[in-house]
């Protein structure tokens, strides 16, 4: 598994001019969108090494989307086109990938609003986002700020 960079209080994903992007820690010192985006990213590569890999592969299609989404966030800040990114409730927003249903809610970091902080993943089936995917990204926002004052925000 490929070390993390800490930072922010989190686990680094994208650093840009206008933005960061970084994964949230839980109480336990997990993080469940940094596991789940080594994954990702591992299959992605290994497939490509293959040669196995079809602009419809669904592992492409999610790893490759949400690079560029990342990318573009962290060098220009949000954008407006809610296919791709919309807003939740209660401060939280989602990256969605219309083309596989994968959704990863965020919010901005109350202590860097130039820094936004991704929650979990999950698939989405329908219209409405889950109550239960609703409350985890409460959860996790909850135990990561939890974390970071128990390790002075140093992660």
């Amino acid at each position: 598994m490929t070390e993390p960079i800490k930072k922010y209080g989190g686990y680094l994903i994208v650093e840009g001019e206008s933005f960061s992007i970084i994964c949230a820690v839980t109480k336990s010192g997990n993080s469940p969108f940094w596991e789940y985006f080594l994954e990702l990213k591992s299959k992605y590569l290994d497939k490509l090494e293959k040669g196995k890999i079809s602009k419809r592969d669904t592992v492409n299609l999610d790893y490759t989307v949400l690079r560029q989404y990342f990318d573009k966030f962290c060098s220009t800040g949000p954008w407006r086109n809610k296919d791709q990114l919309r807003s939740l409730e209660d401060g939280f927003f989602e990256f969605k990938n219309v083309d596989t249903g994968l959704r990863i809610p965020f919010y901005y970091d109350d202590m860097n609003r130039r820094v936004i902080v991704l929650t979990h993943y999950f698939q989405k089936g329908g219209q409405k986002t889950p109550l239960k995917e609703k409350d985890r990204m409460k959860d996790i926002k909850k135990q990561f700020e939890e974390f970071r004052k128990m390790e002075g925000g140093n992660v």
